[in-house]
């Protein structure tokens, strides 16, 4: 059973630094298109995006869910090392190839920052 509330009081600089745990000015929100990183993240979601991470000259952590960009074009991956020190960024819908990065790909292919927080509608 659910009691009835008056809600929160919270600004955005409260919800950014108490709650996500991001600096407000590092905080990108975007709306998830499409279904490749079904069931994780579904068409229409927003992600909260800590443009902070990795920070410049880090690579990516391992499992982890970034947004990258690719020709100008951004999507939500998940980052898979392979040994020999291969990127690759993975859809969690497994009808999705993954995307080797090597060599200069690394220098094509930009990491925006990492997905934080999801937000779905209900």
């Amino acid at each position: 059973m659910l009691d009835e509330s008056d809600g929160i009081d919270m600004d955005i600089e409260m919800l950014a630094e108490n709650l996500l745990d991001i600096r407000r000015r590092n905080i990108l929100l975007l709306e998830i298109k499409g279904d490749s990183m079904e069931p994780t993240l579904c068409d229409k979601d927003i992600v909260v995006v800590d443009v902070s991470d990795p920070k410049p000259h880090d690579d990516p952590d391992e499992n982890r869910t970034y947004v990258v960009s690719i020709e100008g074009e951004l999507y939500a991956k998940r980052a898979r090392w392979q040994t020999g020190g291969t990127l690759h960024w993975c859809s969690d819908n497994e009808r999705y190839s993954p995307i080797a990065v090597t060599g200069e790909d690394f220098n094509r292919i930009k990491t925006i920052g990492r997905v934080a927080w999801l937000w779905r509608p209900v």
